[in-house]
């Protein structure tokens, strides 16, 4: 018998458990956006690996979440629309 891929885990996971995404993970995702510039290095003299950072936590999150990260990004007040571009933008890779 063969294990549940990660994909499967994942989809499987994150019915049960959106609160503490919600909570927890992404804030952190909205801070890291708001610690990129528009050249897509980190402002504020952060580490100049930041972006791939954000990039490790978009991705598995958008396979997780689909097109209700996108919604949770545009429903956010301190969302900026740079900051919904950006997500857009490492989403589409």
């Amino acid at each position: 018998m063969s294990s549940p891929s990660p994909q499967t885990w994942r989809s499987a996971w994150y019915p049960r458990k959106q609160k503490p995404v919600v909570l927890h993970v992404l804030p952190v995702l909205w801070h890291l956006l708001g610690c990129i510039n528009s050249s897509g290095t980190a402002s504020h003299g952060g580490a100049p690996d930041l972006r791939q950072a954000t990039v490790m936590l978009v991705s598995p999150l958008y396979d997780l979440m689909g097109q209700g990260l996108m919604e949770k990004a545009s429903a956010e007040p301190s969302m900026t629309q740079r900051q919904i571009q950006l997500l857009h933008t490492l989403v589409e890779g």
